[in-house]
């Protein structure tokens, strides 16, 4: 089975930046956004955009009649592992055929199988599930299916490698929609079919039937698809960014499939992208980007708007949520009891084995019917405090060895950073960095690139300190025009309100662009401390710096080193200064407090070192 690539045109990383004008960002929306008169503008990579298109992808096809009844038999009965071998089969046969070479040009390529909508649906959340992740190990070692969650992930990652997000309908499938109503279940049609609401019509790349519609029946079709128990892929993202935090029994399972669901957006953009380009060289659109405005992530910030909410600030409350201490958890479980990540309760263990034995006349069945009556009780549980609507975890008495963590527990003022909350940096980044895609392309004046830049490097800015320095070295993360706008951002506010050069005057050009340049360094930003006492704020303020200089210095010659090596050591002199009288009131206030000043001092030393390090490379 091909492997998933790790990189498309959107998210290829590296100094080169192939996708022409993908991220035009600054305070304004203007034509120039986002260039530098450091950085080379991002236009001049147009005659490279042929080699960032997307991989060609196998053409899609229907599953034949009889094996989608099959494996739908099986899914509906539980058979998870002889459903999701018939669909790696389907998937590996294909994967097996090579793309006709020239010589064989006249033969038609290989069509890949791809399962209507319900179907991957209903396998994306099997994926995730807590029954198939992360359940808790029975008390006599044996374990629950968590096999066929790891199996319905790597089907999903085979399925987009090989047909691409587009030809395998991820956008139908991963439509988030109101559960079906009980009555639709067990009505088929006379194919064979059940009647339902999750409609194959409009699959693209597969030869669909426009007559079906499908609905899987089925307790976990009900009450277990990720699907129907979110209103929005926003608060599933915000709830994964919780359990990075708190619960990292569960971050080990979301994880994975968070990428994935990055990944799919990812090449979605891409593609179709490419396809709007393609269409602008040959025929006029009174409509700019139409496969654009059908991609995923519209169709995810449209369920935003649909719920009549402001569409910028709910995406950002998630993207930015469970960033630092003291954070209250706005989004409930997707999924009931994902907390319970620890070994089952032996009590109840033992009151389950008592069961087994079969007593017909007095309704035992053995373990007959046990999946059912979990996945019934997430379905008449009582939500959480939660954007969605549609989750529902039941609250269950737990011990403390049973939590691995805790909505409602509280975070030392000294903020610790886990390596959970470290996993969701570069996740986070390439959302932005789409998002950013989404603001400059569209153009929808419901989310403005400027506000969007601001929102986000609010959030870096205000974040605790370890968290701060690992989004200013994301380096792989984002190309330098796009971190430029963002260091732009985060400078303005952390430097002092007045007193300062005018950034205008110093450099009109590069200031109107939001950019850098090596005299806006020297004279407007290099020499200063930040406008607050905090050694944290001053910390913070080096370490941007020092980064703003990097790019400067691979992006540009340096003409005047001496100056900058004397605005180097001035800026390091007047942060030192500022902080001087911080140290005792930091060590008579709480431990927690005192903590975060003997860490930013720390931090601000190991940066002014560097910056020292930078003038002496210089020469």
């Amino acid at each position: 089975m091909a492997a998933l690539p790790s990189t498309s045109p959107l998210t290829t990383l590296g100094t080169t930046i192939s996708t022409p004008s993908s991220y035009h960002t600054a305070q304004t929306d203007g034509d120039h956004v986002g260039d530098t008169s450091a950085l080379t503008s991002v236009d001049d990579f147009d005659e490279d955009y042929d080699q960032s298109l997307p991989p060609p992808y196998r053409e899609a096809a229907q599953l034949p009649y009889q094996v989608k009844n099959q494996i739908q038999i099986h899914l509906e009965e539980k058979m998870y592992p002889a459903a999701l071998s018939m669909l790696h089969s389907l998937l590996s046969h294909c994967a097996s055929f090579s793309p006709p070479s020239k010589e064989q040009a006249s033969q038609p390529p290989q069509k890949v199988y791809v399962p209507p909508p319900h179907h991957l649906a209903f396998v994306s959340s099997l994926a995730i599930h807590p029954r198939f992740t992360s359940a808790p190990p029975y008390e006599d070692n044996t374990s629950p299916p968590i096999r066929d969650g790891a199996a319905a992930l790597s089907y999903l990652r085979g399925l987009l490698s090989i047909a691409g997000p587009i030809n395998a309908n991820f956008r139908q499938a991963f439509e988030f929609k109101s559960p079906p109503s009980s009555s639709t279940f067990g009505k088929r049609s006379r194919r064979g079919d059940i009647c339902g609401d999750w409609s194959t019509s409009d699959m693209s790349g597969a030869d669909s039937d426009a007559s079906s519609t499908d609905v899987m029946v089925g307790t976990f079709a009900m009450n277990g698809v990720l699907w129907h128990r979110a209103t929005d892929f926003w608060s599933v993202l915000g709830w994964s960014f919780w359990c990075a935090a708190f619960i990292p029994g569960r971050w080990r399972y979301w994880k994975p499939w968070i990428e994935f669901m990055v990944t799919v957006l990812e090449q979605d953009w891409d593609e179709r992208l490419a396809m709007d380009e393609k269409m602008t060289t040959t025929t006029t659109h009174d409509e700019p980007y139409p496969m654009l405005k059908g991609s995923l992530l519209v169709n995810f910030m449209e369920d935003v708007a649909r719920s009549r909410k402001n569409v910028l600030k709910e995406v950002m409350k998630a993207l930015t949520f469970a960033l630092g201490a003291g954070e209250k958890a706005v989004y409930g479980e997707v999924f009931a009891n994902e907390k319970v990540v620890g070994p089952r309760n032996v009590k109840r263990k033992r009151e389950e084995d008592t069961m087994l034995e079969l007593d017909l006349e007095n309704g035992c069945f053995g373990d007959y019917g046990d999946e059912e009556e979990d996945l019934e009780d997430e379905g008449d549980s009582q939500e959480l405090p939660s954007s969605s609507s549609r989750s529902a975890p039941r609250v269950r008495k737990k011990t403390k060895k049973a939590m691995e963590g805790d909505a409602s527990s509280t975070t030392p003022a000294a903020f610790r950073l886990n390596g959970g909350v470290a996993d969701t940096i570069p996740l986070r980044l390439r959302i932005f960095r789409l998002l950013s895609a989404a603001a400059h392309y569209l153009r929808d004046p419901s989310f403005p690139t400027s506000e969007l830049y601001q929102s986000f490097s609010d959030k870096v800015r205000t974040s605790p300190l370890p968290v701060f320095r690992l989004f200013l070295e994301a380096h792989n993360d984002l190309p330098d025009f796009v971190k430029v706008s963002l260091y732009r951002n985060i400078v303005d506010d952390l430097l002092p309100n007045g007193g300062l050069p005018d950034p205008d005057r110093v450099d009109r050009d590069t200031n109107s662009r939001n950019g850098i340049s090596e005299v806006l360094m020297q004279k407007c930003f290099l020499p200063f401390p930040a406008g607050r006492i905090t050694a944290e704020d001053n910390a913070k303020l080096s370490l941007v710096l020092e980064n703003m200089l990097w790019v400067l210095y691979g992006a540009t010659d340096i003409t005047n080193a001496a100056g900058l090596r004397q605005a180097i050591e001035t800026g390091i002199k007047a942060r030192e200064a500022k902080i001087k009288g911080r140290g005792r009131a930091a060590a008579g206030s709480s431990k927690g407090a005192s903590a975060v000043d003997r860490m930013a001092r720390e931090m601000l030393t190991r940066s002014s070192i560097n910056l020292r390090v930078f003038g002496k490379i210089l020469g």
